[in-house]
């Protein structure tokens, strides 16, 4: 184990005594046990959920690119362009998110995995996209690649 760190954090009473009343039964005391004890808990949990949140977080951004590509092609052409305000509604109305931050990663998403690319020749700041190619999009490695 790493080093330790002291933690402060509000937890539920019920929960907390319930929680000291396992670890006092199972070690017959609470001084250093209780440490223990959370942190295996901590570790049982991670290795429990971690897995398999941040999977169906993975597949649900996959889901979401696909249907973005989707709409985007639905209105522009492979080689056609495409402004961000566009852009930005179509990935809110797909995915339901509204925050800018949010917004941006998916179309920087779209610009890693070669589906559009920032357009300089039209605009300078980089707020028109270019559709580049609609291939094959699959998972490999854990990042979205596109076949062509």
């Amino acid at each position: 184990m790493g080093r330790k760190r002291g933690i402060y954090v509000w937890v539920d009473e019920d929960v907390w005594s319930r929680f000291k009343q396992f670890v006092l039964a199972k070690h017959g005391k609470l001084h250093a046990a209780l440490s223990s004890e959370l942190t295996e808990a901590i570790k049982r949990y991670l290795a429990e959920t971690g897995v398999t949140y941040t999977q169906d977080r993975a597949s649900r951004l996959r889901r979401e690119l696909e249907s973005i590509r989707s709409e985007v092609l639905k209105l522009v052409e492979p080689g056609g362009s495409i402004p961000r305000r566009m852009l930005e509604d179509i990935v809110r109305r797909v995915s339901g998110v509204m925050d800018r931050r949010s917004v941006g990663a998916r179309i920087e998403a779209l610009i890693a995995e070669g589906f559009l690319q920032r357009n300089w020749h039209v605009s300078q700041r980089g707020d028109v996209f270019k559709v580049v190619g609609v291939g094959d999009l699959r998972e490999e490695g854990g990042s979205i690649r596109e076949d062509r």
